[in-house]
């Protein structure tokens, strides 16, 4: 009985790594829309992307 909950244990752990845990974070760490960035006619970054130089 210990081997099969043992078993489940593994399993549960790997989907929650592979699965749950990169659904999470693109759900909170997605771009997300600015409201004031519409009005002016600009885009909203989150400040990763590298700068245009031009």
């Amino acid at each position: 009985m210990l081997a099969i909950v043992m078993m489940f244990s593994v399993v549960d752990a790997t989907v929650l790594t592979l699965i749950a845990v990169p659904l999470l974070y693109v759900e909170f760490f997605q771009k997300k829309p600015c409201p004031m960035a519409e009005q002016m006619g600009e885009t909203c970054g989150t400040g990763t992307e590298e700068e245009s130089s031009s």
